[in-house]
């Protein structure tokens, strides 16, 4: 079972604009970005523009979709048009 990090709820609550949804739910339910540098899986979630970042079993942060590198964009933006 995922845990979720104290920050990466502190991260959450700041960044998620989504009633009813915390980050275990986004977890389970947002879109894998493959090849994640400094962490192990990264998951997007289209509903709070937010992506969710795992070490071992921890969601350990989460940051605003429109505010990463470029190289993650991409993989947001392909992550996009695959669910399309």
């Amino acid at each position: 079972m995922i845990e979720v990090s104290n920050h990466a709820h502190q991260q959450w609550h700041r960044r998620a604009d989504t009633p009813g949804v915390d980050p275990r739910v986004a977890w389970t339910v947002g879109h894998q970005l493959d090849d994640i540098p400094d962490f192990e899986e990264g998951r997007y979630l289209p509903q709070s523009e937010t992506v969710l970042f795992r070490r071992g079993t921890v969601v350990v942060t989460v940051y605003d979709a429109r505010d990463v590198t470029a190289t993650l964009r991409k993989r947001i933006e392909a992550c996009r048009e695959d669910t399309s």
